[in-house]
């Protein structure tokens, strides 16, 4: 393999230039706007779409448009730039297209169902505009050589984006054109040339680059092979041709230098000096023949230096040092260095090959560890295995104290952890790892602080102990074809990026990734923010913004931070910042809607530009964006396991990220799910609960401004093509006014066996749910702003047959009742069946032809897709008022009835075993689209305490149609209301840890507790829940690290043994708080609550007989926290032998 370098002097012009480089406005790229007439209409619109389908435009002043459209014919395409872009199109073929929720900012249109797959160009008009989009046309974002950002003679060109072919991963989601169209590749600079594609599919294309092709810039022109001379499409920016020159080729044998390669000699020393002649002499080949290497001092590589092997099979080089004698680093290079064909073997090192700063003790994302170096990169691992595993034959053979301590001093208890478990952690630009497979204790590959152009391909990446795959500031990047595996049920995610401030432009194709099973466990995403700027501008000319106030701050180089406009004039455009200052920024060009004053102006990290495609993902949490997202793309994956009860397996957020301020809103604009394939259930291992959310599109709040109204967050999504078992599509939101999604497309998705179907939030408009299939799904449609969102006529009855079809499928093998007649009947109603009386009379019939065949009991899913009718059962306050005092005496049971059908209903509900409680059956009215109560009378026995469950029996009765099934009647809540509690301002140094240990006969209420020389005494607080801390102690602030900010005791009494579930809540603003909970002197781990968990948590045990005392630990460094507890006991026949007592009380 020839090894190519580029002239220092020439790197660095180049970093810079591509930190300047002109990338063209999304309205270029997206609509063509050279025949058209005054500001653009259009900035964005949705592709690929299939004819039939919806196109989704986004731009200004839209709300009165009018849009025609025109299938382009399949004209030879000439040459790029012969007839423009874009270009009036001829009215004779047009038809005009009827605008669907049109708003001033995006409306819908359907491309005609009836043509062929191909090229249309939509011509929007309004307000004496005009403007021309062409749709499925090519959409060329970016090129880059194969191997690197600059592209080489001779070398592969690659081009990523949206519309360059027609073939998809698994399907053409545009449709294939008749007369199977070619893509085709051209040329534009100091020669005109025309490339022979190799690959090209509907997201990339693949050429090889003629090897006379002189050095410079050209233009990438890209053609679909449908449309004619006007479907050319141009690169937005400029690919550079340079040809590099190759690192020197001199071979250093090791061997000569002293080297023995047996395995038992230290071949540090000879390595080196191979090594360093090859440097002296301005690089070469340090070759090491088959054989064993063994070092016990890191290697150092200068620059132009390729280690290379006789094959990965046949070459070791293997570090000997043990695991508390450990080395910083093995291999250490600056820029400019390889290695390839060989294993490297070691466990007793911190880092594998990397070449970051030297420094001790700095956190991952320290700019403490960039080196002077930082942006040169040009480093190759190519064909290389490597195997660190720092917990191989640990001291003392098997001793876990052992183990505990290598991870303390990796720092993996820590979710940053610091650098200190990377195989691989390298910067720099044009970084290549192919074919190499990674055996990580925690970090397999880490690409920090820069990594424009990396490539990373055909690789197995194994993350160990805490660790994930991470790249940050990364644009052009390829990941492609690897395998990203957990190999320790401790790692945390599979692969993730931090834009600080950037991570654009980003071709994720064909990896598989599996097995994040701690912490967080994200498994594919984005994270991390730079907060910049919320508000106005006073002035913005060309490429000069001047803004209305100071920045907040730079966390890192303006350079590279996105410019977004959250809302005004001009919304939903981007641009790249060149240069920051407190006042102003410099962005790469001008607004294609010019800025005025209602335009709101938010500059963070920039996430642009994603192409996720045919990923296979499993075992984790969410595959997911988080946070400021701008036209990015997950389509044609496979996903399985993942998700949870409030994590979806994909989805798109947009919020807050940060508690920084408005500065860290990160809204979502232009985002795509297309043809994902997921299998939603899974356990959330955070919750250990169940999970049902599959695609989920978030607008959140801009949490710091309150009730205020703000921009909304999420603008201009769609999910189309999607296939989802067993879950949902969720459009989740905040509450702040006026809206928190808005302009969003959800067609063509399937959703089978699942409990929901699509759940659409308040807060919502402009939501578009058309050719949407729910198979099996009970609850079809759910949420309030299913009332104002589009939905095709005759929809909810086919959706109410498919909810009947998988509510029986469930309660019966066997067919129960066949539906084919009714579903007959219901469509000789035609479109407008919901409306027509005719519909709730057939409804009727099939209720009544149910309920025959298939014999009670049934569940309460029955009941809500015949009737409409959902119910809840609940103690009354005075019931759980009775059963805390012990008292006994009369009380109700309530059951809630929510009744959203069209005909009058009786709820019978009778009570069954209640062990000495009495209580006889009620049976109630309900009425048509009402809210209504049935109070179930009970006589509480004198004594009963604690938590009751008990079995009833309910029917409900419409017409000659009954469904029956058990329910559970839950009373009492079993919560701890009387507390000793100690504090504030306690040094974590001075709690003795009798105090946490402490067993119930070892309590002493009345006696103080002694911190160091302090002591402090148990002071009751009755009758509270939860309980507020700071209520009782002064306002703490600015605590040092390792105060804790009180103790709060509580008591238990447990009649005989007995499950329970317990339940943990965390109350106050903010994060910085942490909760700990010990029982009888044994910390409940799974109850702590803090930092990375969720609030409430539930925890279910077997709870012995006698009295307990658990103790609550609070942390905190601002505002003391609330904490609330209850004690469950888990028997739906009974209760009473489990309670809350005050502590300072004998048995």
């Amino acid at each position: 393999m020839m090894h190519l370098r580029l002239p220092t002097s020439r790197l660095r012009v180049m970093v810079n230039a591509s930190l300047l480089s002109v990338l063209l406005s999304t309205a270029t790229t997206m609509a063509a706007v050279a025949a058209d007439v005054g500001t653009p209409l259009v900035i964005w619109h949705s592709q690929p779409v299939k004819p039939g389908q919806t196109v989704l435009l986004y731009g200004d002043a839209l709300s009165a448009a009018k849009v025609t459209v025109q299938r382009l014919s399949d004209d030879a395409p000439g040459d790029p730039g012969a007839s423009v872009s874009g270009a009036e199109t001829s009215t004779d073929r047009s038809e005009d297209l009827v605008p669907i929720q049109p708003r001033e900012r995006a409306l819908k249109v359907l491309l005609p169902a009836g043509a062929d797959p191909g090229v249309f160009a939509l011509r929007v008009q309004a307000e004496g505009r005009r403007q021309t989009v062409l749709v499925n046309g090519p959409q060329p974002w970016w090129a880059r050589g194969s191997q690197r950002l600059e592209a080489t003679p001779g070398e592969d060109l690659r081009v990523f984006g949206l519309g360059l072919g027609w073939a998809g991963v698994h399907e053409a989601l545009a449709g294939l054109p008749p007369g199977s169209p070619k893509t085709r590749l051209a040329l534009r600079g100091s020669r005109n040339v025309e490339l022979a594609v190799r690959e090209a599919d509907l997201y990339s294309v693949r050429a090889p680059l003629p090897a006379d092709l002189p050095p410079g810039d050209y233009e990438v022109w890209v053609h679909n092979g449908c449309g004619g001379p006007q479907a050319w499409a141009r690169c937005p920016e400029p690919l550079r041709v340079q040809r590099a020159a190759p690192w020197p080729e001199r071979e250093f044998n090791v061997l000569h230098h002293g080297a023995r390669g047996d395995g038992a000699a230290d071949d540090t020393g000879p390595v080196q000096r191979a090594i360093d002649e090859a440097g002296r002499s301005g690089g070469g080949v340090v070759w090491f023949p088959s054989g064993q290497y063994r070092f016990n001092r890191p290697l150092r590589i200068p620059r132009q230096v390729l280690l290379r092997g006789a094959s990965r099979e046949a070459t070791l080089l293997y570090w000997s040092n043990r695991h508390f004698a450990r080395l910083r680093g093995i291999i250490h290079g600056e820029a400019q260095f390889g290695l390839e064909d060989m294993t490297i073997w070691y466990v007793g090192a911190e880092r594998g090959i990397e070449n970051m700063a030297e420094v001790e003790g700095k956190s991952l994302y320290s700019n403490a560890n960039r080196p002077t170096w930082w942006q040169e990169g040009d480093i190759v691992l190519r064909r290389l295995v490597i195997r660190w595993s720092p917990y191989a034959a640990r001291p003392g053979w098997g001793q876990l104290s052992d183990t505990i301590e290598i991870t303390r001093q990796l720092n993996f208890e820590s979710l940053d952890a610091a650098g200190t478990g990377a195989a691989v952690w390298l910067c720099g630009r044009d970084i290549r790892v192919e074919d190499c497979d990674i055996y990580s204790g925690g970090f397999p590959l880490l690409l920090a602080f820069m990594s424009d152009g990396s490539l990373v391909r055909n690789n197995r990446l194994y993350t160990g102990r805490g660790g994930l795959v991470w790249a940050q500031r990364g644009r052009k990047v390829i990941w492609e074809n690897n395998q990203m595996l957990g190999a320790d049920n401790m790692s945390r995610a599979g692969w993730s990026t931090k834009a600080h401030p950037y991570y654009d432009q980003v071709y994720f194709r064909g990896n598989t990734v599996a097995f994040a099973q701690s912490a967080d466990y994200e498994i594919v995403g984005s994270d991390g923010a730079s907060p910049v700027y919320y508000g106005g501008v006073t002035s913005a000319a060309g490429t000069s913004v001047q803004l209305s106030k100071p920045v907040r701050s730079w966390p890192f180089e303006p350079e590279g931070h996105l410019a977004f406009v959250m809302g005004g004039r001009g919304k939903g455009q981007a641009r790249t910042i060149q240069r920051g200052t407190t006042n102003s920024i410099e962005i790469d060009h001008p607004w294609s809607v010019p800025l005025d004053s209602t335009s709101l102006l938010g500059i963070n990290h920039s996430l642009r530009q994603w192409l996720m495609v045919g990923n296979r993902i499993a075992d984790g949490d969410s595959m997911q964006m988080y946070g400021l997202n701008h036209e990015v793309v997950f389509a044609e994956n496979q996903l399985e396991r993942v998700g949870g009860s409030f994590e979806a397996a994909l989805r798109f957020l947009a919020f807050q990220h940060t508690s920084d301020g408005p500065e860290a809103a990160e809204p979502s604009f232009f985002s795509q799910m297309l043809g994902n394939r997921l299998v939603a259930p899974r356990l959330d291992m955070r919750r250990f609960e169940s999970g049902t959310a599959a695609i989920e599109l978030s607008g959140g709040d801009v949490d710091s401004l309150g009730r205020a109204e703000t921009p909304c967050l999420m603008n201009a999504a769609v999910l189309r093509g999607n296939d989802v078992r067993g879950g949902k599509i969720l459009l989740s939101v905040g509450s702040q006014l006026p809206f928190r999604a808005e302009d969003i497309l959800i067609e063509d998705n399937r959703i089978t066996d699942a409990p929901e179907g699509l759940d659409i939030g308040p807060r919502t408009a402009g939501v578009m749910l058309r050719r949407n299939q729910l198979l099996g799904v009970r609850r079809p449609l759910v949420g309030a702003g299913i009332d104002t969102a589009w939905l095709e006529p005759g929809r909810r009855v086919e959706y109410w047959f498919e909810a009947l079809e998988g509510v029986l499928s469930r309660l019966s093998k066997r067919p129960v009742a066949d539906l084919r007649p009714f579903r007959e009947q219901a469509a000789q109603l035609g479109s407008v069946a919901e409306s027509d009386p005719r519909w709730l009379e057939l409804k009727r019939t099939v209720a009544r032809a149910v309920t025959r065949s298939l014999p009670p009991p049934h569940n309460p899913d029955l009941a809500e897709v015949l009737f409409g009718i959902r119910l809840r059962a609940s103690a009354a306050a005075g019931l759980n008022e009775t059963l805390e005092q012990g008292r006994g005496g009369d009380a109700e049971w309530h059951v809630n009835v929510e009744h959203r059908g069209a005909n009058a209903a009786t709820i019978r509900v009778t009570p069954q075993g209640a062990h000495g409680w009495q209580g006889e059956a009620v049976a109630a009215p309900a009425g048509p689209q009402s809210n209504s109560t049935v109070r179930l009378p009970i006589r509480v026995p004198a004594g009963a305490q604690g938590t009751f469950g008990f079995p009833a029996q309910v029917q409900v009765t419409v017409g000659d149609a009954t469904v029956a099934w058990q329910e559970t009647l839950p009373a009492g809540l079993g919560e701890v209301r009387d507390w000793l509690v100690i504090g504030p301002e306690i040094p974590g140094a001075t709690v003795e840890a009798s105090l946490l240990t402490n067993r119930v006969q070892q309590w002493r209420w009345d006696q103080p507790v002694r911190f160091g020389a302090n002591e402090k005494s148990w002071q009751r607080v009755q009758g509270v829940s939860p309980l507020a801390f700071d209520k009782w102690f002064p306002t703490i602030t600015h605590l040092p690290a390792g105060t804790t900010g009180a103790f709060a005791a509580a008591a238990i009494q447990a009649d005989a043994g007995v499950w329970v579930e317990w339940t943990a809540g965390l109350g106050g603003p903010g994060s910085r708080r942490e909760l700990q909970f010990f029982l009888d002197g044994k910390e409940f781990f799974d109850l702590r609550l803090g930092r990375e968990t969720w609030s409430p948590k539930r925890l279910p045990m077997y709870l012995s007989q006698g009295r307990h005392v658990i103790l609550v630990v609070a942390r905190t460094r601002d505002q003391l926290p609330e904490v609330s507890l209850s004690v469950r006991e888990l028997d739906d026949n009974g209760g009473g032998r489990v309670r809350p007592v005050a502590p300072w009380t004998q048995d």
